[in-house]
């Protein structure tokens, strides 16, 4: 069995700041990869860790780094999607040499993992808070899906793609594609 560990909204910061002059990111991110590490035994084998958006809170290269060097201490793979925080040029050149992201375009990416296959999608649109799901990110999902043939798929994106009767988060939530992505879903048999 494939086992994946989910985080999301780090926000970790270029010089270690607090975000929002109070909560010290880098901090709490320390403090769960601690408690990882101490339960490690108990939760057993994790394959890769998928952190879903906002690893930064301002984009930076610097804050990229910071989270790397932090994580570093599970020794695991790390799969990242942009969220509406993260800056897409500097998350592609701190997590390029990963192997799973491409050259240049949307950060949308697709990885076998044992059984299962990830697929992450970019629903950032630069300097707004809400996502959107793009003809070429839809593309690549539909393309992916075709390809792998019905194998079971985790699917990860950032910004919710449904309305879940949270104000803020809805108004953060995907601004289009929504219909089109459930579309590309309806019709993959996996």
């Amino acid at each position: 069995m494939t086992n994946i560990l989910q985080i999301s909204d780090t926000h970790i910061t270029s010089n270690g700041t607090f975000v929002s002059e109070r909560l010290d990111t880098d901090e709490r991110l320390k403090s769960l990869v601690e408690r990882l590490l101490k339960i490690r035994s108990e939760i057993g084998v994790v394959d890769a860790v998928i952190i879903s958006g906002d690893l930064s809170d301002d984009g930076s290269a610097e804050s990229y780094q910071r989270f790397k060097k932090i994580m570093s201490a599970l020794n695991l793979p790390l799969y990242v999607i942009p969220g509406n925080h993260d800056g897409r040029e500097a998350m592609r050149e701190a997590f390029y040499s990963d192997g799973y992201f491409p050259k240049d375009g949307k950060l949308n990416w697709h990885q076998p993992m044992g059984e299962i296959h990830l697929i992450g999608l970019d629903t950032l649109i630069d300097s707004s808070e809400g996502g959107k799901l793009d003809a070429a990110t839809l593309t690549f999902l539909d393309d992916t899906l075709n390809k792998i043939d019905a194998a079971p798929v985790l699917l990860a994106l950032h910004h919710q793609p449904f309305t879940t009767g949270i104000r803020f988060m809805d108004d953060i939530g995907i601004q289009s594609g929504c219909d089109d992505l459930g579309k590309v879903l309806a019709n993959y048999g996996g």
